[in-house]
């Protein structure tokens, strides 16, 4: 029991490790005005489906939410709310597309026979195009998860997803 225990004290405290130096990394990282939109909400389809809002707080720097629902996989479906912080960043000479990267949360329930609380530590990297002529971005990102409450034990989800957003 105790070299369980010792385990799961490591890996939160490498997981804390690697969402700081996450953080610090992005944040040094050069602030070009990565955005033409304030806020957009949307859908989401991937590993998870499920719906997003995004708000700009600086022209660099927005704030995400996503509410999705796991189904595909029926003995641990989950519906979870996820609070991400990203550092956009505009592509070169590529109108309308930035790459985006940064640290995050997420919180919700197993919807299965053993329903629990989960709680994970999540990351975010991606590729979002605004269109220029109409209110619509297109999102295609990677939000890997390491879920350290809720299963029993530490377990990681890649989950990829594509993000439809209408933009105002």
């Amino acid at each position: 029991m105790y070299f369980i225990v010792h385990f799961i004290r490591q890996t939160v405290a490498h997981a804390k490790k690697t969402a700081l130096l996450l953080l610090m990394t992005t944040a040094g990282l050069s602030t070009l005005n990565a955005q033409n939109y304030e806020r957009a909400v949307g859908g989401r389809i991937g590993t998870m489906i499920g719906a997003s809002y995004k708000q700009f707080i600086t022209t660099a720097h927005a704030l995400e939410g996503v509410v999705d629902l796991d189904i595909l996989h029926p003995n641990d479906m989950s519906l979870r709310a996820t609070a991400l912080y990203e550092f956009h960043h505009a592509w070169p000479n590529a109108d309308g597309l930035s790459w985006y990267v940064g640290p995050g949360a997420t919180a919700g329930a197993l919807i299965s026979a053993n329903s629990s609380f989960i709680f994970a530590a999540d990351g975010v990297a991606g590729l979002e195009y605004k269109l220029a002529e109409i209110p619509l971005c297109f999102a295609f990102d990677l939000n890997p998860k390491i879920y350290l409450i809720g299963y029993g034990y530490i377990k990681f989800s890649p989950n990829i997803g594509v993000t439809v957003r209408y933009t105002f």
